[in-house]
């Protein structure tokens, strides 16, 4: 017979069922059920206790704590959105975890791997957008944390604040045609000391340091007059920003 049962795991939850003959236990261990049922060697066993109840013990959790915390915003508000925790280098990167953050906009990531080798040039990253869609135009096209180390227990990251609003776009008007030269021009109030780049189709990006404005002067690259040429800014204020796609057609004169 059973006397006493323990569930054991980040959520335990048991539920015991009597019957006239046998017991079963039913044990949910991290999402898990599993099911045993218990058999009594007679009648008169069985008889000498009223089995028939339904006992729901403690769901207990266990805490975790976070290895890459913060907050998101969409123009300095709580925003919920959708956020990934990627193992990254400067030139890729793969998603290990996503979240959703609260309703404060806080976020969590915890459990995070040590990184095997530090000299190995993986970073951890937080990251939004990209690969994880923005939920409408108001949000910048991707977001992305520093790059952190984690290579022993003791590197965790707080603090790590996501502004997801959109960089606004003065000039030029999108989807315009416009004759060389053409002033862009944009905006980030609420990131005030932001370091700049543009970049005009498939040429690279030209920096601009923090100055919010670029003229460009003639065709360049592999600029091509009459044609739609898609254009976008970047931003580096501690973490990365990609601005919305624009669009313009360089007529000449």
């Amino acid at each position: 017979m059973v006397s006493t049962a323990k569930a054991y795991g980040q959520i335990g939850l048991i539920i015991l069922v009597g019957s006239s003959m046998s017991l079963i236990l039913l044990t949910l261990l991290g999402g898990i059920t599993k099911a045993a049922t218990y058999h009594f060697d007679s009648p008169q066993e069985v008889s000498a206790t009223t089995y028939t109840y339904t006992e729901f013990l403690p769901i207990m959790m266990r805490q975790y704590p976070c290895d890459f915390s913060g907050y998101a915003t969409l123009n300095n508000a709580p925003t919920t959105v959708v956020l990934g925790l990627s193992q990254a280098t400067p030139r890729d990167k793969t998603t290990i975890y996503t979240t959703t953050t609260n309703q404060d906009g806080t976020f969590c990531f915890s459990n995070v791997p040590i990184l095997s080798s530090c000299d190995s040039g993986y970073r951890y990253a937080v990251y939004f957008g990209y690969l994880l869609p923005a939920p409408s135009q108001e949000y910048a096209i991707g977001w992305g944390s520093a790059l952190y180390p984690r290579c022993q227990a003791s590197q965790v990251y707080t603090d790590i604040h996501a502004e997801l609003s959109d960089i606004t776009v003065l000039t030029p008007t999108d989807s315009i045609t416009a004759t060389l030269p053409i002033t862009f021009s944009w905006i980030h109030p609420s990131v005030p000391n932001g370091y700049y780049s543009i970049r005009i189709g498939d040429c690279w990006p030209v920096n601009v340091g923090y100055s919010t404005t670029y003229v460009l002067r003639d065709m360049g690259c592999t600029l091509k007059p009459w044609a739609p040429t898609y254009w976008y800014v970047n931003e580096n204020a501690g973490g990365t920003r990609q601005s919305q796609y624009h669009w313009l057609t360089i007529q000449l004169p």
